[in-house]
């Protein structure tokens, strides 16, 4: 009858938006083992680089997966972890985490076994942070912050306009700190998913962000690294400023006495944290670096052909290079 197909369509309507406004929930995957046949993996473009210890790992376009030796460059094992670019690669008590633009966040160990994995549906991810409760606190595209916790999830859809970029977790845990293309910083619960302040950083992008014990450290559209007394608010403004050569910073790795930026004018500039002194700029071959970053008195560099470039951050000396072709061995000058 008319009146019960009229309570149909309302109630699918309501699901329908429930779904549109707060998301699904997180999806848990089983833990299959990795892909680890690479014969023929190609020499994709670098999109993440992380340093843990004396082991350089790099994530690239193709969702390949590989672990370095410190010196001299040699690889100790690779796989294939993500349908597609790794967007981000970070540390974890287990070993380290990797974010994909499939929408998938893998929890790994060093011996490449896979400990976790999550999933936000119908998402493509950029950034995941890890909270102290086993939460994920992720930045996805559409503008989109979303928490994937067992006790408790939220998603806060279309709040960054097209894409959230950057997570960065306060170091008492309690708060994350979101940036996206709409040029805004915005601080939540990271348990609540409460937006506890917000202010404009930049009249463009907000490509990444960084929270230490005393500041936040943000980076963008405009080319200039910026960092800000928390918690901000409107009409805050920045405590300091390292500016580059102009043109929006796509990566960026800090450093306990440096800062290390790449722009989009295919440069990539080394900055003293302290001072905002700029102490080297390198141009780099075949477009700009989409992954930069900062070791023992090293800088590695994703150049544009899918090679990692290693400087020394003292005198700017070129080190040596890991080729992106069949990557099995690496130049040393060292």
């Amino acid at each position: 009858n008319v009146k019960g197909l009229g309570y149909a369509i309302t109630i699918c309507s309501l699901a329908f938006a429930a779904w549109y406004f707060w998301g699904e929930t997180e999806t848990h995957e089983p833990l299959t083992p990795p892909t680890k046949d690479t014969t023929k993996a190609r020499g994709g473009r670098i999109t993440a680089l992380s340093v843990h210890g004396k082991t350089l790992i790099s994530g690239d376009e193709f969702g390949l997966i590989r672990l370095w030796t410190d010196s001299p460059g040699r690889i100790i094992r690779e796989w294939f972890a993500h349908d597609g670019p790794i967007r981000q690669i970070t540390k974890s008590p287990q070993g380290f985490m990797t974010v994909g633009a499939d929408g998938r966040v893998v929890t790994w160990s060093l011996n490449g076994e896979r400990l976790d994995g999550r999933r936000l549906p119908n998402y493509r991810l950029n950034d995941a942070v890890a909270t102290s409760d086993g939460a994920l606190i992720v930045a996805a595209e559409r503008g989109t912050v979303a928490r994937l916790g067992e006790n408790r999830s939220w998603t806060r859809a279309s709040i960054h306009g097209r894409a959230a970029f950057a997570v960065a977790l306060a170091p008492q845990g309690k708060h994350a700190a979101t940036v996206g293309s709409d040029g805004w910083v915005r601080i939540w619960n990271a348990l609540s998913g409460e937006e506890t302040a917000s202010w404009k950083v930049e009249g463009a992008w907000v490509t990444t962000v960084f929270w230490t014990p005393d500041m936040l450290i943000t980076a963008g559209g405009e080319g200039l690294i910026k960092a800000w007394a928390y918690p901000g608010g409107p009409g805050a403004t920045p405590q300091q400023t390292w500016t580059g050569n102009g043109g929006t910073i796509i990566a960026l790795d800090l450093g306990q006495h440096h800062i290390l930026a790449s722009n989009e004018n295919s440069t990539v500039h080394l900055f003293e944290r302290t001072t905002g002194r700029r102490l080297h700029t390198w141009p780099i071959a075949g477009g700009p670096a989409m992954a930069v970053a900062l070791g023992v008195q090293r800088a590695f560099i994703g150049d544009g052909h899918g090679n990692i470039i290693m400087r020394h951050v003292t005198n700017g000396r070129l080190l040596g290079t890991l080729p992106a072709i069949n990557q099995r061995r690496s130049i040393w000058d060292d």
